[in-house]
């Protein structure tokens, strides 16, 4: 055989050759990158890299878990804070959890409702009288004689002035509780002369 041919035959095998080595370093690579089951070590299936798109997922799954958590603990403290009001008591109002309701025996009728109730905390203010009162006077349409504020549906049910009245829910009462104007409205309906009022 000619040389020429035997050296033309030698180039042929090396780029034969080179073919090969560079299809099965592409094969390695898509091996690595995919984990095709025989590679040692790879399960066989792709790896799933964690996305922006599944962290917010993760982080909503984990904040409407807190949110589920924390209404159940409401519910519960609500629960418990309704059943340590007397049967006695037409209204009911628990200063800690800032609710107050109207019941008739163990049955609540209205609320509970958010309220705000005097707070010491605020300058110059006095905090709601705790205890077992009676509801002495009503007025839809007053004023404070101290304070020159209105106190529309007011239920006035201690000595000092202190009575259910619609008002802000945010900020801070000299001493009153401040129910939102529909609740207002509904327990000045409901609460004749007489009944029974609990705060604790």
């Amino acid at each position: 055989m000619p040389k020429s041919a035997d050296r033309h035959g030698g180039l042929v095998r090396t780029w034969k050759r080179a073919a090969n080595l560079t299809r099965a370093c592409g094969a390695l690579a898509a091996i690595a990158l995919t984990g095709i089951a025989g590679c040692a070590g790879t399960s066989g299936a792709p790896r799933e890299e964690p996305t922006a798109k599944t962290a917010t997922a993760d982080l909503r799954k984990q904040r409407d878990d807190r949110a589920r958590e924390q209404a159940a603990a409401r519910e519960q403290r609500t629960a418990e804070a309704v059943a340590r009001c007397p049967n006695t008591a037409k209204a009911c109002v628990d200063l800690g959890l800032r609710i107050s309701w109207l019941q008739d025996g163990d049955q609540v009728t209205w609320g509970p409702v958010p309220i705000l109730p005097g707070t010491p905390e605020m300058p110059g203010a006095t905090a709601t009288p705790t205890g077992l009162f009676r509801v002495r006077w009503k007025d839809a349409d007053h004023v404070s004689n101290e304070y020159h504020e209105p106190m529309p549906h007011a239920v006035f049910f201690t000595t000092t002035g202190v009575a259910f009245h619609e008002g802000a829910l945010t900020g801070g009462s000299h001493g009153c509780v401040h129910l939102s104007p529909a609740d207002a409205k509904h327990f000045y309906e409901q609460l004749p002369r007489g009944a029974r009022v609990a705060v604790f």
